[in-house]
């Protein structure tokens, strides 16, 4: 879908590794859906609009891998 609009999809990795390059400058928003592994700076400090992370669960209590499905339960 982010695709066929035309949106930039990246790795932790690049972005983390575009960030320390300075390549970042006027990034709107970063958003983080169903992703593992915690977001810290500098991605979070560097968009405009802010970092959305969309957890499937109440968090702390029900972090970690399969969370959706303890929350389901």
């Amino acid at each position: 879908m982010a695709k066929r609009h035309g949106l930039r999809l990246e790795t932790d990795e690049d972005l983390y590794e575009a960030a320390d390059r300075g390549e970042l400058e006027g990034l709107d928003l970063v958003l983080s859906f169903l992703f593992s592994k915690r977001t810290h700076a500098p991605l979070i400090e560097l968009p405009r609009l802010g970092c959305l992370n969309f957890h499937p669960a109440p968090l702390p209590d029900l972090r970690g891998v399969g969370s959706y499905n303890v929350a389901i339960l």
